[in-house]
């Protein structure tokens, strides 16, 4: 049946009012969003919906402003992670 949800997956949802404004959404399809690569895939298939105008460009502007930001903050996160570990790794050698 339904799958759960992983880490960093994004779920569209729709309803009768429309996209998220439903009490109880189906889910329309999943996105992993937990990476760089991923978001700039998502981004990708965004530009092209956009061209071939699937998309309203207004549309795909607010969403690759939302996947720019979350790249960024996965990409902050990775290096926090980075830097935690080089700091430990100082602190065991002195």
């Amino acid at each position: 049946m339904g799958e759960r949800p992983l880490p960093g997956d994004v779920i569209l949802l729709e309803g009768p009012q429309g996209v998220g404004k439903s009490p109880s959404p189906t889910p329309l399809s999943r996105l992993r969003l937990g990476t760089v690569r991923e978001c700039r895939r998502e981004m990708a298939r965004l530009y092209i919906e956009a061209r071939r105008g699937e998309v309203e460009t207004s549309t795909a502007t607010r969403l690759a402003y939302m996947l720019t930001s979350l790249a960024n903050m996965i990409r902050d996160s990775e290096l926090e992670k980075r830097i935690a570990a080089l700091e430990a790794e100082s602190k065991n050698h002195k």
